[in-house]
């Protein structure tokens, strides 16, 4: 610790040493940091404020019916393309900056010096401010005018132009979906056409059971009907044709011919095959008939027997179709005539049963097929609805835009031409001026002090030479030279005191008077007084 502190006292007379030449870098950098200060040509800035107000009469009323569009975050989005570089290039060329590049690379570098000399804020009322910053107060005021102009005129046309290309393109979506939407009605017309039969009913499990009961039905009626015909068959293959029948004698009772008993039976069978033709066998009519048939016949048969009450010589033999014969006949036809219906029915039944499993067995496909036609159907639908619905909100929108605006743009403070500079900052560049000035003096004496070989105490030289010192003389001042060493002190205190003095009076200047270093901003204060 004590040889740090002794190198330090060292240091500390070296520099006192060489105070001279750090005052003298001092007052050199202070004249020359002072002069280009004061030199810095003054900031004009020039701005605008601007109230944008998004709300709007329209906007509940037509809410639901019209396309609501976000507002803020269009003034939001012009906010951050504000300095876009096509909106620079047209600020450029407003305000003749062109005139004064001549190469892409000028042109760049003109661009770069707007965006950060342009600033665009807003807070949270919707209040805009545009700033600029230049030299040249009017060309400040001119670019902010312009910047203006830009703002206002881009937000305007930029809903219309939005509503107005939106809805090209739902016209240009609509009919696309006018024409997708008849081929899909077409194709599903087609395949409904082509698969009627098929998916004219989907419960296919009803209707085979159904088609079985009718097959089962159907085979039991003609296995019956073929059991009866044969029945009948083997009936009229064991009776005759015909019967002998002993007639009788015609019996004449005044002018009419009394009927013998087979003419009678011939009348009665004629009129029962009449009435079969019409009835069936339990009718009143073909039962009293079939009973008088009986009679007869038993009638008959005792005539033929001999029973009769005639004398046999009267009775003659002779044969007559069967009635029996003719009757088994016609149940014979009626019988095949129900077995060929029968038949047909059966064959019917298992038509119908296996076309229906053949359709059961395609159903399915053939319905994820129709469901993926509909579906896609349902799907143009859809999207044809909405747009249909939406092109009538884009209309209903532009109506509504054409007639009031939806951001109103209100003019706070126009932009006016400075005269008041607010930079550059001199007070604080003063202020870094004096601490570069301090650390420069005295860092110039330390580095002389440095480059000298001079020894202040005997240590040093035992240290660096090595050698052993054996005793030091100390120099004994005469009272002119103490005078004139303290002239000395006091000539150096009196230059840092008038170097503080100055940098003092130059602050007081800048702070009282304003940061314009040449001189503009005293008159402008002194004429406006």
């Amino acid at each position: 610790m004590q040889e740090t502190f002794r190198q330090f006292r060292l240091y500390l007379i070296g520099m006192w040493r060489r105070r001279w030449i750090g005052l003298a870098a001092s007052w050199a950098i202070t004249i020359v940091g002072s002069i280009y200060i004061l030199t810095l040509p003054s900031q004009y800035e020039s701005s605008t404020r601007i109230y944008v107000d998004t709300t709007s009469l329209l906007g509940p009323l037509l809410k639901g019916i019209a396309v609501e569009s976000d507002i803020d975050n269009q003034v939001r989005v012009m906010q951050r393309t504000l300095l876009s570089r096509p909106n620079l290039r047209q600020v450029i060329r407003a305000t003749d900056l062109d005139l004064e590049v001549s190469t892409p690379r000028e042109m760049e570098q003109l661009i770069q010096e707007l965006q950060r000399r342009t600033r665009v804020n807003i807070d949270k009322a919707g209040l805009f401010l545009v700033s600029f910053t230049d030299k040249d107060p009017e060309l400040a005021k001119n670019i902010v005018q312009t910047l203006l102009t830009i703002f206002i005129e881009s937000n305007l046309g930029a809903s219309r132009t939005d509503i107005q290309r939106a809805r090209r393109f739902i016209e240009d979506q609509i009919t696309n979906y006018e024409k997708k939407l008849r081929e899909s009605e077409q194709r599903i017309a087609q395949f409904r056409a082509e698969n009627v039969e098929i998916l004219g009913s989907t419960n296919y499990g009803g209707r085979l059971l159904n088609a079985r009961s009718e097959l089962e039905s159907a085979q039991i009626d003609y296995s019956d009907a073929i059991v009866i015909r044969d029945k009948l068959r083997e009936q009229l293959e064991r009776t005759s044709r015909t019967v002998d029948l002993a007639t009788s004698p015609q019996v004449i009772i005044g002018n009419q011919q009394v009927p013998s008993t087979l003419g009678r039976i011939r009348t009665i069978q004629m009129d029962l095959d009449g009435l079969l033709l019409r009835y069936t066998e339990n009718h009143p009519d073909v039962i009293v008939a079939r009973r008088q048939l009986a009679r007869l016949l038993r009638e008959y048969n005792r005539e033929k027997s001999g029973e009769s009450d005639l004398p046999s010589g009267l009775i003659g033999m002779s044969q007559i179709p069967n009635p029996v014969y003719d009757e088994i006949q016609l149940r014979f036809l009626d019988a095949e005539r129900l077995t060929t219906q029968t038949e047909r029915r059966l064959k019917r039944a298992q038509a119908d049963m296996e076309r229906l499993k053949q359709y059961a067995s395609i159903a399915p496909s053939l319905d994820a097929d129709l469901s993926d036609i509909t579906r896609e159907y349902d799907v143009i639908k859809r999207n044809y609805s909405e747009l249909l619905a939406r092109r009538e909100s884009a209309r209903i929108s532009q109506a509504a835009d054409s007639e009031t605006d939806a951001v109103q743009f209100r003019i706070i403070e126009p932009p006016e031409v400075s005269f008041v500079a607010v930079g550059p900052n001199r007070p604080l560049y003063l202020l870094a001026l004096m601490l570069c000035v301090v650390g420069a003096g005295t860092g110039v004496s330390f580095a002389r002090s440095q480059l000298e070989e001079t020894f202040f105490t005997s240590e040093q030289i035992e240290k660096v030479l090595g050698i052993v010192v054996l005793g030091t003389v100390t120099q004994v001042m005469n009272a002119q030279e103490s005078a004139q060493r303290s002239l000395r002190n006091f000539g150096f205190i009196v230059a840092t005191a008038s170097l503080a003095v100055f940098f003092a009076g130059l602050y007081l200047v800048l702070i009282l008077f304003g940061s314009g270093a040449d001189g503009t901003e005293l008159i402008n204060l002194s004429s406006r007084s």
